[in-house]
């Protein structure tokens, strides 16, 4: 049996090239790539507002270094097509992981490997 669908929960905003190694195989999603393979992701996303990417810019280093690596500023849904793919199903929403804490705008859904 050959399964060719990848989850990346939160993984992409890791590293400029997350999304490239998801689609290959490598990295830490380690199924073979082919075309027409799935990808299922969840992210958080640069905010397309102003003053809050501006923000996301300035906590991004210190963030980084705290947060495994995590860019809060990357454009995740950017790199997913530049690795290849064709989304085919997204959902845009605020997350917050505490109720003192702004909502930050995030990502799910599908993409194919083209």
């Amino acid at each position: 049996m050959h399964i060719n669908t990848r989850l990346s929960p939160l993984y992409a905003g890791s590293s400029p090239h997350a999304v490239t190694e998801a689609a290959s195989g490598r990295g830490e999603n380690r199924s073979p790539g082919c075309c027409g393979g799935e990808l299922r992701f969840y992210e958080h996303v640069r905010s397309p507002r102003q003053w809050a990417g501006w923000l996301e810019d300035v906590i991004t280093p210190l963030w980084s270094r705290v947060g495994g690596g995590c860019h809060p500023n990357r454009d995740t849904e950017a790199a997913i097509r530049a690795a290849g793919f064709t989304v085919t199903d997204i959902d845009r929403f605020g997350f917050s992981f505490s109720p003192f804490v702004p909502k930050t705008l995030h990502i799910a859904g599908t993409a194919v490997q083209s």
